[in-house]
């Protein structure tokens, strides 16, 4: 409206001069025809804006219908690939098995975002809207496989960094809270594999991996206990009869072959007094620093 009036304001104002018979210059001439012409021009650019807004939209309707189409090929072709893991039962390919898992769990997670996009472009058009039935049941039919065998590979990952790495490098916490996640996964996937004789053996197997490791669970916690002091390894040293040097040079492969686990009695004893003496250090800091403060 603002710029209509100011339109025809400036086209009165030009009458006005041609009746004084006022000269105007050409370029004057030509800004006073385009602007006399502008309300029919833009009447002709709104019919015009309106057509391409009704063809882009059937485009765009069309390359939707289209995309939905080939998203369902995509999804035949997961099914293919999640129905046929079972064949996978080799436990000596984790690492090959596990890196297909990873793939096609990648894929379904693509899939799904995909599915969530094709449906809100869906409701925008005020389309029916695609039920992907067929995708979340490949989903569920998924997790086990993937389960397991990402645990597999996680856990031999895990175990060698366990074993090799420095004992001193090593985060007790974090690794009871693995065997605990993984020893549940295992049992669920047994569960789920009970009527397929492949990959249940493939869960034993893992589970023995697990259950063989965790009763080294409480001996990694007392050598990797943050009290644990220089006096700590003496009484450890004098009790087992032999020197346990912690440096960087110590990993747990070691501790296994001095047989440490033999006397896990005895070093856990000592775990739980260092704990002990470390937590009332913490609760006496606070206080000697406030101490160290004041005033007597």
């Amino acid at each position: 409206k603002e710029l209509s009036g100011k339109g025809a304001r400036a086209l009165t104002d030009w009458n006005l001069l041609e009746e004084f018979k006022v000269n105007m210059s050409d370029d004057d001439s030509v800004v006073r025809w385009k602007t006399y012409g502008w309300p029919k021009n833009i009447q002709q650019l709104i019919v015009d804006t309106k057509e391409k807004m009704v063809q882009d939209e059937e485009k765009f309707r069309e390359n939707l219908q289209n995309d939905v189409t080939s998203f369902a090929d995509t999804i035949v072709t997961l099914q293919k690939q999640v129905g046929s893991f079972y064949n996978h039962t080799d436990i000596e390919q984790i690492e090959a098995t596990s890196v297909e898992a990873r793939k096609i769990q990648h894929a379904l997670n693509t899939a799904q975002k995909n599915a969530e996009t094709y449906n809100a472009r869906q409701a925008l058009f005020g389309l029916p809207l695609t039920e992907y039935d067929d995708l979340k049941k490949c989903v569920r039919d998924f997790t086990p496989f993937k389960d397991m065998w990402l645990t597999a590979s996680d856990w031999v990952t895990s175990h060698k960094i366990w074993m090799t790495d420095p004992l001193l490098n090593l985060d007790s916490a974090d690794i009871d809270n693995q065997i605990q996640t993984s020893w549940k996964t295992i049992h669920k996937s047994l569960k789920s594999f009970k009527d397929i004789p492949g990959c249940y053996k493939v869960a034993e197997e893992v589970k023995k991996w697990i259950s063989d490791f965790m009763p080294y669970a409480p001996l990694i916690q007392a050598l990797r206990n943050p009290g644990m002091r220089d006096r700590h390894w003496e009484q450890v040293s004098e009790q087992l009869g032999f020197e346990v040097k912690v440096d960087q040079s110590l990993n747990f492969e070691k501790c296994l072959k001095m047989k440490l686990q033999d006397h896990i009695d005895a070093i856990v004893k000592v775990g739980e007094y260092a704990g002990k003496e470390f937590q009332i250090e913490e609760a006496l800091d606070p206080m000697e620093s406030q101490w160290r403060g004041s005033t007597w």
